[in-house]
């Protein structure tokens, strides 16, 4: 038996492709709440290009654009706003494939945009929170 105990195989599917592609079971659902939909807050230590792009990434992922953030994604998004501020200042092959990596999480490449649906609606203000100010 190969792998690790747990994590086996692909990774899961999302509960609504399963509804869309009509293979959802209640039975076999883990019940994991819904999200709440919300800006995350601009950590403190971000700072200069990175903060223009981290505005940026909002605009494409927050209730502008695709509304898939929650307030939960500060660290990734963070992590992914200074890692392109990063190769911007001295690309390397090292860091084109994290960045890529990190891209493909948020559904930022047109082949990953396909696998993470826009599941919110913008005006829907019961799953949609104003941002926090910094």
């Amino acid at each position: 038996m190969s792998g690790t105990k747990g994590r086996s195989g692909g990774k899961p599917k999302l509960r609504s492709k399963k509804i869309l592609a009509g293979t959802f079971r209640k039975d076999r659902d883990c019940g994991a709440p819904p999200a709440v939909y919300a800006l995350p807050a601009c950590p403190e230590y971000i700072a200069g290009r990175a903060l223009e792009i981290w505005g940026h990434l909002i605009l494409i992922l927050g209730p502008t654009g695709r509304n898939i953030l929650t307030e939960g994604d500060s660290l990734a998004l963070s992590v992914l706003a200074q890692s392109h501020a990063l190769y911007e200042e001295k690309p390397t092959a090292q860091r084109e494939a994290s960045l890529r990596a990190m891209w493909a999480l948020f559904g930022l490449t047109p082949a990953d945009r396909q696998r993470i649906p826009s599941v919110a609606n913008p005006g829907d203000e019961a799953k949609t929170i104003k941002p926090r100010v910094r």
